[in-house]
C-alpha cells in the first residue's frame, strides 16, 4: 500500500464516516479509497465528488453531481 504526503493530507480530512471516537476505521477506509483513486499524482477530486453524489433520489443525485462539477450549488 502506497502512503505519501498526499495520502496523509487526505487521511487528515474529517469525513462523515468517522465516529470521532478515536478508532482507526475511518482512516482505513480513507486509505483504501485513496489507493483506489490515486493515479500517481494525487486524487482526482472531481471523480471522488461524483462517487459521493449518489442518492436514492435521481434528481437530487444529478443536482449534487452538477454542483460538484461546476462549483455552483
Amino acid at each position: 500500500m502506497r502512503f505519501n504526503n498526499f495520502c496523509a493530507s487526505f487521511i487528515s480530512l474529517f469525513f462523515w464516516i468517522e465516529s470521532g471516537d478515536g478508532s482507526d476505521a475511518g482512516a482505513e477506509v480513507k486509505t483504501l479509497l485513496y489507493n483506489m483513486l490515486d493515479s500517481g499524482s494525487g486524487i482526482p477530486w472531481k471523480s471522488l465528488l461524483l462517487y459521493l453524489c449518489k442518492d436514492a433520489d435521481t434528481e437530487l443525485a444529478l443536482k449534487k453531481a452538477h454542483a460538484a462539477l461546476t462549483g455552483i450549488s
